[in-house]
């Protein structure tokens, strides 16, 4: 019963993983696609300085999802409420 338990939590873990991944992959798509085509219309003219701008909060995006993956990781490892965790989710909330 212990195993099925263990199974249990790790499924929820590894389907946080996979949405963490799928919204990092979308982002990466638009930031790759869409922002570019955006840029290089002719139709944009004053958007052009705001389109560029959308680059910049995908740095600190990109570092919070890396801060949740490290934190299911500790989730898996059990050590949940320890100070690796608690950096986790500060560095999550700035």
């Amino acid at each position: 019963m212990n195993t099925a338990i263990k199974l249990i939590e790790r499924g929820s873990t590894v389907l946080l993983r996979a949405t963490i991944v799928f919204i990092g992959l979308t982002v990466l798509v638009i930031c790759i696609f869409a922002l570019p085509a955006g840029l290089s219309s002719d139709q944009t003219g004053f958007y052009k300085p705001i389109l560029a701008g959308l680059y910049i909060p995908a740095i600190p995006f990109y570092f919070a999802l890396y801060q949740a993956m490290r934190l299911l990781n500790l989730i898996d490892k059990n050590k949940a409420f320890n100070n690796g965790s608690i950096q986790a989710l500060n560095n999550i909330k700035y």
